[in-house]
């Protein structure tokens, strides 16, 4: 995402990363920044989507160039009372990954928000693009100490939620 203000439509292949990220996850299995981070920073992507497009499970051309080439990442830990930092880095350098424990009855599919107040393993990522302080508190399914939330840009495609995207809860536990 940091490079959208140079390149404002990048599209680079998953299918690469997923089949070459030199990991042993099968192809719907997930992943992690960690391991999203280790294939770019070994120069074994990004290529774009229209050199190996996804889906294409277990078949990617290990021929092809990458197009950029990670020079820094940086992680930020956060507390949920800790919102400016993660604003910052929105601002700063584009989308952020998150992890969290996903669970499908905290999700108001109405309203397209989700908030959690119990502390579980983490079983999705995502990239929070933005926020909105004035997000209602009462557009959850259990209501929040207070509004707010951060936009979520889900991989779940564009028929899922708000066209991809879900508001979370600044208070959900991280």
């Amino acid at each position: 995402s940091s490079l959208m203000p140079v390149d404002p439509n990048p599209d680079y292949s998953e299918n690469n990363m997923v089949n070459l990220d030199k990991f042993d996850y099968g192809f719907d299995d997930g992943g992690t920044a960690q391991m999203a981070i280790a294939y770019l920073a070994r120069w074994g992507g990004p290529v774009n989507e229209s050199d190996d497009p996804y889906p294409n499970p277990d078949e990617s051309p290990t021929s092809l160039a990458p197009v950029k080439h990670l020079q820094s990442a940086e992680f930020l830990y956060r507390t949920a009372a800790d919102n400016d930092s993660v604003k910052a880095a929105v601002m700063d350098y584009g989308a952020c990954y998150t992890a969290f424990c996903w669970d499908s009855s905290n999700y108001n599919s109405t309203t397209f928000a989700y908030y959690s107040n119990t502390q579980e393993s983490a079983n999705h990522a995502v990239a929070i693009v933005g926020w909105d302080d004035a997000f209602p508190a009462s557009s959850f399914t259990v209501q929040p100490p207070g509004d707010g939330a951060f936009l979520i840009k889900n991989s779940w495609g564009t028929e899922w939620g708000d066209k991809g995207y879900f508001w979370m809860s600044y208070h959900t536990v991280p």
